[in-house]
């Protein structure tokens, strides 16, 4: 990724090309939509105080002002296309709001750029090659809150698409390697 300086501007290196970092992880937000004005508003932008490490709660709808807590909104739901399944899905909405990356050995955070989303864009496209877990969630307590209220019903959904496609790899690598104790 593309390191910058607090203020936001990019830093150039000695060769006059941009610095560049490496991504730790992206932090993910929920959308949500507001009961009073059905304005959809991604969580972390209204709720988390980032200085103080806390969410606000209640915070207000950005658009109408109303006090809201998060369990009075529902989440915002996309329509995509799930490759594993070969089939249409509605599936929670989930926005990048931050970047974690390492440069020159330390570590930065920053939100998201234009270039940090065509990143995620070209990973959410690439095909993963190796064992997918495709498998559909239990029954059970703990399962029913990600079916109910985040369309979640299949093991791989659980995951981004980087992360799904590391844990595919590192599974066909420890099962090439016989280190699987049950499959």
């Amino acid at each position: 990724v593309e390191h910058r300086d607090a203020s936001g501007n990019l830093q150039y290196g000695f060769d006059r090309k941009p610095l560049k970092g490496t991504v730790n992880y992206f932090v993910w937000s929920d959308a949500h939509i507001c009961p009073n004005c059905s304005n959809e508003f991604v969580f972390w932008d209204v709720a988390v105080d980032e200085k103080n490490g806390k969410v606000i709660d209640p915070f207000k709808c950005p658009k109408c002002g109303a006090s809201l807590k998060k369990n009075d909104c529902k989440h915002s739901f996309v329509t995509e296309y799930d490759k594993e399944l070969g089939e249409v899905v509605s599936i929670a909405k989930k926005v990048p709001v931050q970047v974690n990356y390492t440069y020159a050995g330390k570590r930065f955070e920053r939100k998201p750029i234009e270039s940090d989303l065509l990143l995620l864009e070209k990973i959410a496209n690439e095909p993963i090659d190796s064992f997918v877990p495709i498998e559909e969630l239990p029954e059970g307590y703990n399962t029913a809150q990600p079916k109910k209220s985040n369309g979640i019903y299949y093991v791989h959904q659980v995951f981004d698409r980087a992360n799904l496609a590391v844990i595919s790899f590192l599974y066909d690598k420890i099962k090439d390697n016989n280190l699987l104790l049950c499959s």
